[in-house]
């Protein structure tokens, strides 16, 4: 049986993305016939659910907790749906600890649930801190760290500091994102209005594969809030491949166990 590609979605940065990001490559991966688990890690500002379009469904706990079925090849684990946790308007004010216990818990579940999926995405907090080595402590490491950046400076600061710990964690970095980069106005002009080549600029800097740019879109967001509908992108599409392409040799390597 193949262990899962454990896939981290993070930057060390709010408000780029990530969650986004994290879900639409879950569901293309999903949508491609892969099993897959996708973690909400973010215990302060969960967003998953809502863009899986799932935003009424709850975990159901019983001596282990089970995770929200998204579609048939998708499950995830999130602390806005645990029906004791994630009450409506409730904020856990958790520290480290409780952080950790929750996700540990999460992943206990995973094992002990049998899913054996393909791929776990987790989508990571906006720090690089104990979520992070959470992660690395209880998974044994990861397998590839999808980063997002948002073009500004200020964004590419803080993906700088969060690729220089995960050098220290030593997770392979699939490569980087650039997410919000461009808006194209209905007369079909374009305007960088966070900066532009940043994101590729950075990646240059850092030697690690630039992944593409992703534009703003208001219809993105919008439309996973509301039914889960991923939308198609071919960064999206190249990622997917990427993380497919590496499994298929991972899996040649070691003679079918994937890490």
């Amino acid at each position: 049986m193949s262990a899962p590609v454990r896939v981290v979605v993070l930057s060390g940065k709010g408000g780029v993305g990530k969650s986004t990001i994290s879900v639409s490559v879950a569901i293309a991966l999903a949508k491609r016939g892969k099993k897959v688990v996708l973690f909400d890690t973010d215990v302060d500002g969960p967003n998953c659910r809502r863009l899986c379009g799932v935003q009424d469904k709850t975990m159901v706990v019983d001596q282990v907790m089970h995770p929200i079925k998204v579609n048939e090849n998708l499950l995830l684990y999130s602390v806005d749906g645990h029906p004791f946790i994630g009450k409506e308007n409730y904020a856990p004010v958790w520290l480290g600890e409780q952080h950790r216990s929750f996700l540990a818990e999460c992943l206990e579940s995973c094992r002990k649930l049998e899913l054996n999926p393909d791929f776990i995405v987790f989508d990571a907090p906006a720090n690089h801190g104990d979520e992070l080595h959470t992660i690395a402590h209880i998974l044994g490491g990861v397998d590839q760290a999808i980063v997002v950046t948002a073009p500004s400076v200020v964004s590419t600061d803080n993906v700088a500091l969060a690729l220089k710990a995960m050098r220290e964690l030593k997770w392979p970095v699939l490569g980087l994102i650039e997410n919000m980069s461009h808006f194209t106005c209905s007369h079909g002009e374009r305007y960088y209005v966070l900066g532009q080549g940043h994101g590729r600029e950075l990646a240059i800097k850092e030697g690690i594969e630039f992944l593409g740019e992703i534009p703003i879109n208001p219809a993105i967001s919008g439309r996973m809030a509301e039914t889960g509908e991923t939308f198609n992108n071919p960064v999206i599409y190249d990622v997917v491949q990427r993380l497919e392409r590496k499994r298929s040799l991972w899996a040649r390597l070691t003679g079918g166990v994937v890490r």
